[in-house]
């Protein structure tokens, strides 16, 4: 569905929370996992930052168009909670770079 780059189908159906299902239903048109309307030709993960107390993670994803344009950074944040699998818990949309 998502061809090589992105979360595939399992991803998408038991690595999100059920906040970010919820987001992503309402905005079918739109890729909420990837902040985009288009498939990214790649994708980059930044260093991830943790707070342990928190129980959250996050890191910068940049995503960029064929050719390597269009670049557009977001964060996605983690669940910690280390009793279950990690789950995408939300993601921040930024602006284009």
């Amino acid at each position: 569905m998502f061809r090589e780059h992105g979360p595939g189908d399992f991803a998408r159906k038991y690595g999100i929370s059920p906040h970010l299902k919820e987001k992503a239903a309402a905005n079918p048109e739109f890729d909420v996992l990837l902040c985009a309307q288009n498939f990214p030709a790649a994708i980059d993960v930044g260093p991830v930052t943790t707070a342990q107390s928190a129980g959250v993670g996050w890191a910068t994803v940049s995503t960029y168009g064929n050719g390597g344009s269009g670049k557009a950074d977001f964060t996605a944040y983690v669940d910690l909670d280390a009793t279950r699998p990690i789950q995408l818990m939300d993601v921040g949309c930024g602006s284009e770079g």
